[in-house]
This record gives C-alpha cells, structure tokens and sequence, in this order.
C-alpha cells in the first residue's frame, strides 16, 4: 500500500490492539456488536496484519469460554477463530454440529428450525476446519430451499437481509464447482 494507507493500517492495528482487555475480549462501550463478535473479527485481524502486541491467546481463550450459551453463529465464530489458529477444536465442532436439523440447515440452537444466517456461519467455519464433508451437501440444499423469490436470503422468512445474502453467498461460493448449486 502507498504512504498514507499504511499509517491508516498501523493507526487502526493500534486501536483494535489498545482495546483489548485484559482478559482478552476486545471491546469498545459504543460497540454495537457483542463481545464475542468483535473479539472474533479483531482476532481475525491480529492474525492477518501479523500483530506482535495483541494477546491471540488469551483472545482466543475469551471465545471458548462458555460454550454451552453459545448460540450457532457465536459457537461458528469460535471454531473459525480455532481453526485458523491451528489449535484443537473437536469440542466445538461436535456442539456445532448437533445444530444441523434435518432438513440439512443450521438453527440457532439444537432442535431449532433452520436460518440462512445459522446455516451459512455454520458452513463457512466447518469448511474453514475442514469438518464439511458430511453436512455441505444438506446445508447447500436448505440454502437454496430457503432463499427468496427476488434471490436474496432473510432472517425470518419475508424480509431480504443484505448481510444475510452476502454472508451464504459467501458460504456457499466454496461449494460453486463441486455441488450442483449453479440455479442458486
């Protein structure tokens, strides 16, 4: 990057490493997200522009700290987090995947009915962790079940969600070449 845009990375590094706690969760009190969602997406950071002051191991400690309360997106964003850190997950992915329904799509918690959003983080953090063998054909199959006539995907059932769209385009963009999701 140019001169100016480094300044801007280093300065953004800087605050996201400054707003860790101490005991991991990095947070800001104007946040809008969670403290598992911006510790997770921070996390993501730390490892991408390779930061020698954030604490990743007490981060990554911070998402795996309870996962009975986790619903299907949190639990996701813990095993990414896992995954990509290389570090054991086979708790995490055995919780993830008593979420799958049988109609192949991910609810919110065991026994819940299936979501876009649930089904798309789910996907995307078992093929991140290589675990979506046996679950990618069911997923893709409810996502193309439940997207919408105008083509997007929604949170509950009427309304189209740009971030829920985006996010099983996303998920399913991995599976383009090798499922049969091309009418998608």
């Amino acid at each position: 990057q140019a001169g100016g845009d480094d300044v801007n990375f280093s300065a953004a590094l800087h605050w996201l490493e400054t707003s860790q706690k101490a005991v991991g969760e990095v947070s800001a009190p104007a946040d809008v997200a969670t403290g598992l969602q911006s510790t997770s997406e921070a996390l993501r950071i730390f490892w991408l522009l390779d930061s020698s002051v954030a604490d990743k191991q007490a981060a990554l400690e911070t998402l795996r700290s309870d996962l009975a309360d986790l619903n299907t997106e949190q639990l996701s964003r813990v095993l990414l987090a896992l995954a990509e850190a290389k570090q054991p997950f086979e708790a995490e992915k055995t919780a993830l995947l008593t979420r799958q329904g049988a109609d192949g799509g991910f609810g919110h918690f065991p026994g819940y009915d299936s979501t876009p959003l649930d089904t798309s983080y789910a996907l995307l953090a078992l093929r991140a962790a290589g675990e979506d063998a046996l679950v990618a054909s069911g997923a893709l199959q409810f996502l193309s079940s439940a997207q919408l006539p105008d083509g997007g995907f929604s949170v509950y059932n009427d309304q189209p969600s740009v971030m829920v769209t985006a996010l099983a385009v996303k998920a399913m963009k991995a599976y383009l070449y090798t499922h049969n999701i091309s009418g998608v």
